[in-house]
């Protein structure tokens, strides 16, 4: 550890932390008196080869004990009941379309109204934006309160672990709040403000979202479809508070504090003061946090005549936020600003290298050289570095990642650098001189405006985040290149041939089953069914809520590379079947839009239809009869309804699938009446899988027509504890009379049958 000791704790800290967190909390006693010891051991035994052995287990045992969760009370005395509740607003966390979500630190809660239990956990807390409750403000409640689920759906996300990790262990939307004593607007949030409105004074209404999202980090503002257009384009990171804006910051303090003043010790306190301050007002952001120590670090390096090296900076700083917030390291910002930083650090290792390297030519101009080499060469290899180093991350957590990337952020970066710098102009002359220079507004404007074609060239273009490319298999293979140009000749060789083997091995992962699997996803209140066919084919079969397809549906699908749909069908346009499907088609590559009518009667289903003919997705009806081609080895037809009908539950897409000798059959919202129309279908309903009509209602799901179906697995997708009742006691009653196995979205979670041809069986995907 005697090179880059920052780095090798930092690294044995996360394993700690990793660890602990996988396997769970340690006893707190037996775990400090084992790091004592060893520690103790460590420094006893400090000039011995293997002293480092103890402090390494030491560190990395101090991590598994530093994320150990907090002890709740039993979660039946609490879960899902009424109860009185009394705590303090700790933070307001975002203000969101329609509610405002607070971090609430209970002092006790109070189930049945019985007696008063002590609740260590944080909650949070959703309210009307109305309420507009202020951090300090104490509160009394009365409400139930909701534990956050494990992972619902394959590639979906353990939403239990991940707030458990922030101290959190549910949600409450309270039916009443009582404000005991309130509270008041913290100083960053009344600056932001204040400096919000100064820097929008002079632009437009879409620029100046964007200046404040970027200089500032309250994104609140920021049109949806430009935040799309900078994600797809692999530049969200500009909107994102991050370690370039300290760095930028770094220097603009530097040309402000050199003129009053020759003493570099006060020069160095002013800086640190200016970067905490933009920390501070920024709300301790992971990025600026480990830029700003960076930065912190460096200076007290030239103040002790001892710079350290750039390696234990990035160490140091990983080292400082872990042991203050060990959750951070499974959050995708602390992540993504590591990894990069860590792409531009090895970019400058290897340009020091190089430079050291290369001939001294005379002829050539040092200048231009110096240009060639820093702004050029450099710059594209520090850029895709860290998009090949943040490849992984984004894959991982927002299944995929825009190779395209690594050559936008050439001009993009230093533009955003510019716009950072103009912004902090415009506000210093306004706020210190009362000044408002319109040519600098000018500029301002002009340069957003810049930066916003270029994210939206970037998302139109081959090699954005939406269009499938950025998948596992490209991270290999431009990590294999890229390393492969750094080294030598001979090691690139290796890395070429390792790189080769390694996607040759990983390849079977990216190919589509050999066999047919069926999930029936859990979107809650609402119907969400993904087939995948061997060959690579796969059909949607509705896509639930607007809030369940882009929290659920989009992310858990996008976790797994599935970016393109060959198909996607709505039973009818209703908003539990068919409300995600806008997100579905702005967020995935849609080949087809199936369609039981081609003119719905609602508004929803209008404007889902507008926006397939906008993005250019062909539409195809299908009704009693037709038959949806494109799925080789499986057939397709629909059994009702008869003709293009409106959008009620009566006029439902019911879908029947055969594969081999093995069959589904998909019945939307339909009613009793619309099933015994069907019963004349005969054998043809006849099906081993059953997705059960209208969620289960006492409305539908006859005996004749369970009978008719004659289903070995009845499928049921419903949200729990729904204000409707399904699924009804007399459909599960008459499911168990026919023999078929039941399964449960709101009990079970995603549900996955697997055929191959022959025989029908249920498959754990957990």
């Amino acid at each position: 550890m005697r090179t880059i000791p920052a780095v090798k704790i930092a690294l044995l800290l996360a394993l700690g932390i990793w660890a602990g967190d996988r396997w769970g909390p340690l006893p707190r006693a037996e775990t400090l008196a084992a790091v004592a010891g060893l520690l103790t051991v460590a420094a006893v035994f400090r000039r011995s080869s293997w002293s480092s052995l103890p402090l390494s287990l030491a560190v990395t045992a101090l991590g598994a004990l530093l994320i150990s969760p907090p002890g709740l009370p039993p979660e039946a005395a609490w879960a899902d009941r009424p109860a009185v509740l009394r705590g303090r607003v700790v933070s307001t966390d975002y203000p969101a379309p329609g509610r405002q979500v607070s971090r609430l630190r209970p002092d006790w809660i109070s189930p049945g109204g019985r007696a008063c239990l002590p609740f260590p956990a944080d909650l949070r807390l959703i309210t009307d934006p109305d309420s507009r409750l202020a951090p300090g403000a104490v509160v009394s409640l009365t409400c139930e309160i909701h534990p956050y689920p494990a992972r619902r759906n394959p590639g979906g996300r353990d939403w239990r672990r991940e707030f458990a990790r922030r101290g959190i262990a549910g949600w409450v939307k309270p039916d009443s709040v009582t404000v005991l004593q309130p509270g008041s607007t913290g100083l960053p949030e009344r600056a932001r403000k204040s400096l919000a409105a100064l820097l929008a004074g002079g632009l437009p209404p879409r620029e100046a979202s964007l200046a404040v999202g970027m200089v500032l980090g309250d994104r609140g503002l920021l049109p949806e479809n430009l935040a799309d257009d900078f994600r797809a384009s692999g530049l969200y990171h500009l909107l994102v508070v991050s370690g370039a804006n300290i760095g930028v910051l770094l220097g603009l303090l530097t040309l402000l504090v050199s003129p009053f003043t020759h003493n570099l010790r006060l020069r160095r306190l002013a800086l640190h003061g200016g970067i905490w301050g933009y920390v501070f007002l920024t709300g301790f952001a992971p990025p600026t946090v480990r830029a700003a120590v960076m930065a912190s670090l460096l200076l007290a390096g030239y103040e002790l005549r001892r710079v350290p090296r750039p390696w234990n900076l990035w160490g140091a700083a990983a080292l400082v936020i872990l042991l203050f917030d060990p959750g951070q390291l499974f959050q995708p910002g602390f992540q993504l600003s590591f990894a990069a930083m860590a792409g531009v650090l090895l970019a400058g290792d290897w340009r020091a290298a190089r430079r050291l390297s290369l001939p001294d030519i005379p002829r050539v101009s040092r200048r231009w050289r110096r240009f060639l080499d820093r702004e050029v060469i450099y710059a594209f290899a520090a850029g895709s570095l860290a998009v090949v180093f943040t490849a992984p991350i984004l894959t991982s957590h927002f299944g995929g990642f825009a190779p395209l990337a690594a050559l936008l952020n050439l001009p993009a970066i230093p533009l955003a650098g510019f716009i950072f710098t103009l912004s902090w102009m415009l506000i210093l002359l306004h706020a210190l001189l009362g000044l408002s220079l319109a040519p600098l507004a000018a500029g301002l404007e002009l340069s957003l405006r810049a930066l916003e074609t270029l994210a939206r060239w970037g998302a139109d273009l081959p090699g954005n985040a939406d269009a499938g490319t950025g998948s596992a298999i490209m991270a290999l293979a431009l990590a294999a290149a890229l390393i492969g140009f750094l080294l030598d000749r001979r090691s690139r060789r290796i890395i070429w041939v390792g790189g080769l083997a390694v996607v040759w091995l990983f390849l079977p992962l990216e190919n589509a089953p050999r066999r047919l699997e069926v999930e029936f996803l859990d979107v809650g209140q609402g119907d969400a069914t993904l087939l995948r066919f061997p060959g690579g084919a796969n059909l949607l079969v509705d896509a639930g809520s607007a809030e369940a397809a882009r929290f659920e549906l989009v992310p858990s699908l996008r976790r797994r590379g599935l970016t393109r749909l060959s198909a996607v069908a709505v039973s009818h346009f209703d908003r539990d079947h068919a409300g995600g499907l806008p997100e579905i088609l702005a967020r995935l590559q849609v080949d087809r839009l199936v369609v039981p009518s081609r003119e719905p009667d609602d508004a929803l289903g209008r404007s889902v239809l507008e926006t397939a003919r906008q993005r250019g997705i062909p539409l195809l009806v299908l009704n009693l009869g037709d038959t949806l081609a494109g799925f080789p080895g499986a057939r397709l037809a629909a059994l009702w309804p008869p003709d293009p009908g409106g959008g009620d539950n009566d006029a439902s897409l019911v879908l029947k699938v055969d594969y081999g000798n093995t069959n589904l059959l998909l019945t939307g919202d339909v009613g009793g009446t619309v099933e015994e129309r069907l019963l004349a279908a005969g054998s043809w309903l006849e099906a081993e899988a059953l997705k059960v009509a209208h969620h289960g209602s006492r409305h539908a799901s006859t005996r004749a027509f369970l009978e008719a179906v004659n289903p070995q697995w009845a499928l049921i997708g419903c949200g729990a504890a729904n204000r409707y009742g399904h699924p009804h006691p007399r459909v599960l009653a008459d499911l168990e009379a026919v023999g078929a196995r039941v399964g449960r979205t709101d009990r079970d979670g995603a549900l996955r049958l697997c055929s191959d041809g022959d025989s029908l069986w249920r498959e754990e995907w957990r």
